[in-house]
């Protein structure tokens, strides 16, 4: 059996192996924002496309942090309003046909 361990990185060393990598971070206090609140791993979906190199994890010339925030907000926003819909035609369909 293997037993594979992989330390955990703080948020400012998470920061510091993204602009390793080459992804430009412009607004580190947004950055900070995102990796706590979000988390790198949710982020990381975002910027697969923006790897040059998927092995090391090295992207691509211009890739930017805010980019991987439009991306993310993008997506939750679709995400709301399909669930805001699904909802709403639940409620309508329950009260039309008395369903609980």
């Amino acid at each position: 059996m293997v037993i594979y361990y992989k330390g955990a990185l703080t948020v400012a060393e998470q920061i510091v192996q993204l602009r390793e990598r080459g992804l430009i971070v412009a607004d580190e206090e947004l950055a900070e924002h995102y990796l706590c609140h979000v988390s790198y791993y949710r982020l990381a979906g975002y910027w697969w496309s923006m790897q040059s190199v998927k092995a090391t994890h090295q992207f691509k010339p211009n890739s930017k942090f805010e980019d991987i925030v439009h991306l993310n907000k993008a997506y939750l926003s679709s995400f709301a309003r399909i669930r805001s819909l699904v909802v709403s035609e639940y409620i309508h369909l329950s009260g039309h046909r008395g369903i609980n």
